[in-house]
């Protein structure tokens, strides 16, 4: 899913379907469908928005729900809705927002990347 903080531009969330806390109880075949989520993920980002690396991070802090997030990495700005989105430590760890992206930016978001999904 499209995040609703835009870390990055495209920031996207993969929720594991059942309870878990921890990566190692998940089965082989989860295994293997998160590394399709993930490969389908960043195929629709190459072609929208073109980042040059990307991060993915095991995340479980807050929820207590294993999850993931693709984060894109930009080394030049990217623009969406006229909206103007920079990734200032592009090559150092990310910086997250705690600003929650508009619902228009998230909305088309999901338009475009589903479009290649």
């Amino acid at each position: 899913h499209v995040c609703w903080f835009q870390h990055t531009l495209g920031t996207l969330g993969v929720i594991l379907k059942r309870h878990s806390e921890s990566f190692s109880d998940l089965a082989k075949d989860e295994i293997e469908e998160l590394g399709e989520i993930i490969k389908l993920s960043q195929k629709a980002l190459d072609i929208e928005f073109k980042p040059d690396w990307y991060n993915i991070q095991q995340n479980c802090n807050w929820h207590h729900h294993l999850h993931f997030l693709v984060l894109p990495r930009y080394k030049k700005k990217r623009e969406l809705l006229e909206k103007t989105f920079e990734d200032k430590t592009f090559e150092n760890p990310i910086v997250y927002t705690k600003e929650k992206a508009d619902e228009n930016i998230r909305i088309r978001l999901s338009e475009l990347l589903k479009k290649h999904m």
